[in-house]
Parts: C-alpha cells; structure tokens; sequence
C-alpha cells in the first residue's frame, strides 16, 4: 500500500493541462490494511465540476508500474 503526504498532495477544478482554483483538502490518514486513503474537501464541491487531486506518496512505491485508483463520493453529511 501507497502512504501519502497531505502537505504536498494537492487538488484542483480542471485538468492538468487547464488548471482551474486550488481547493483545499484534508488527506485523512491512510489505512493501509484496507488499501484506502481519505480526502475531505475543505468547501463542498459542486456537482458537476471537473477535479483533479495530486497525491504525493511519502516515498515511492517498490514496484514500477501502472497504479490504478478507484474513486468514490459520498455527499456533505
């Protein structure tokens, strides 16, 4: 499993190559045994909105390759 960094992992409205205002986030710590890591937004985002989250690993992983990642949503409360 992946560890991350919350000071230097990032998100942002928009793609890498259009860049649109920085959201700020919180990087819950990683839980390791069940493969998942959690991040809050500081402000909800809208529906809709195209977002990109950056997640600078503490260091990086043993084995190169391709890391595929499944995102889910869950709403504000």
């Amino acid at each position: 499993a992946i560890g991350f960094d919350e000071r230097n992992s990032t998100a942002f409205e928009g793609t890498r190559d259009r860049r649109g205002q920085k959201l700020g986030i919180t990087l819950a710590k990683s839980d390791r045994q069940q493969r998942t890591a959690t991040i809050t937004f500081d402000q909800p985002v809208a529906p809709g909105k195209t977002i990109t989250i950056g997640l600078k690993p503490l260091r990086n992983p043993n084995y190169e390759g391709v890391y595929l990642f499944q995102v889910q949503t869950l709403p504000t409360g």
